[in-house]
């Protein structure tokens, strides 16, 4: 493998690591990854850490590997909703969409040597559905595009607490709290929302 100097990368930093960052480098293509990727790999990791891509993702390799020679080759790749059959547990494969984005990553001498990858996993804007996700205390982490759509509420405007603000006020109480439960057990509950101004 090439040698890899640290002091001569740059590596994006999500503060809040959500994004999918990684670095595939030298003639194996070894991956690194940070740690918000490892909710992609699964059981995968940490085994994954600097193994070859088509070692780390033998089930996708041939939907990949063009995109793979595509970079190589100097071109940014970017594709939003791809779909990859992956397997991050042994034995279950699951369908994923994603949006990725591919940039080249060069050495010390200007030579492209692997390429740096951001990951989004867009499954729950893919689908139909309004899926938003919380916190055990209720705190509000996710919504995808359906949910913002279907409430016409800016996006963020909902985060945390806010979720309940999408009620009209009399039936904020009552949306409350019969979502506690849910939020602290994984209970399923429904919720009315009255159309129009009242």
């Amino acid at each position: 493998m090439e040698a890899l100097a640290l002091r001569d990368l740059t590596f994006i930093r999500d503060e809040n690591l959500t994004n999918q960052y990684s670095l595939t480098w030298g003639s194996q293509l070894s991956l690194f990854y940070n740690d918000a990727y490892i909710a992609l790999l699964g059981e995968k990791h940490p085994t994954s850490f600097g193994q070859p891509l088509q070692v780390v993702w033998p089930e996708v390799w041939t939907d990949i590997e063009p995109m793979v020679a595509q970079v190589l080759a100097g071109n940014t790749v970017h594709h939003d909703n791809v779909l990859l059959a992956i397997e991050r547990r042994k034995g279950q494969t699951e369908e994923v969409w994603f949006s990725l984005s591919w940039v080249t990553a060069h050495d010390v001498h200007g030579c492209i040597q692997g390429f740096f990858g951001s990951l989004t996993d867009m499954t729950a804007n893919a689908m139909p559905q309004i899926v938003w996700s919380t916190l055990p205390d209720g705190f509000a982490d996710y919504y995808n595009q359906q949910w913002y759509d279907f409430t016409g509420v800016m996006k963020g405007s909902a985060d945390g607490e806010g979720w309940n603000n999408i009620f009209h006020p009399d039936d904020r109480t009552g949306a409350r709290t019969n979502s506690w439960p849910c939020f602290r057990t994984n209970y399923a509950t429904r919720v009315g929302r009255r159309r129009g101004a009242g």
